[in-house]
């Protein structure tokens, strides 16, 4: 009789047993399924941070407080004019890590009251220095950084033109599209690259 009731006993104690068991297996996926994808999220960071790399961080620093630039902003200008490579010149002539032509160095410097040389353009330093003076003066004299990152690419003059036309521009101040493909393209990237430096770095 005893017998029998400590057996009723035990197999009371069955379910409660499995259950424990079945909490401390999903305890442990669960674990797992953090951990995997902590290191999928680091992974996918890394990989996030080689496309958008940040160099020349000393130069870009002193010109954002200089001329009171957003940081990721000029980081975006440089990854989408040069990918960081001092050396880069266009087929048409511009210059290093900001892709400066040689008659906008020079227009530059007047405006500075300086003097530059040719062995000037593509020193990192003097290139960021000049890149995010030109940057500051576009985003004077338009009030975005979309139509001074369009005149950055296509001349100010160009953009001028573009916002007396009524059918891309009604109010004269903003644009509805962007007449040249590349230049709307190329706004689209850096938009793109300042976001993504906005959110791996800043």
């Amino acid at each position: 009789m005893a017998q029998r009731q400590r057996q009723r006993r035990r197999k009371k104690r069955h379910p409660l047993r499995n259950f424990i068991m079945l909490v401390a297996i999903v305890g442990v996926v669960a674990s797992a399924l953090y951990v995997t994808i902590s290191n999928m999220g680091r992974a996918e960071n890394m990989l996030e941070k080689t496309a958008y790399p940040i160099k020349y961080s000393e130069f870009v620093d002193r010109a954002a407080d200089k001329y009171n630039l957003d940081k990721p902003f000029i980081y975006a200008i440089i990854h989408t004019e040069s990918h960081f490579n001092p050396d880069c010149e266009s087929y048409v002539g511009a210059q290093g890590l900001m892709q400066i032509m040689p008659e906008t160095f020079q227009w530059l410097a007047k405006l500075k009251k300086e003097t530059v040389s040719p062995s000037d353009y593509k020193d990192p330093e003097t290139n960021i220095d000049y890149g995010c003076y030109f940057l500051k003066y576009l985003t004077k004299r338009y009030q975005s950084k979309t139509l001074a990152a369009a005149a950055y690419n296509a001349g100010f003059n160009a953009v001028d033109n573009w916002l007396k036309d009524p059918s891309i521009s009604p109010d004269g101040k903003t644009l509805e599209s962007i007449p040249y493909p590349e230049t709307d393209n190329y706004v689209k990237k850096v938009k793109k690259a300042s976001k993504m430096y906005r959110k791996l770095y800043f």
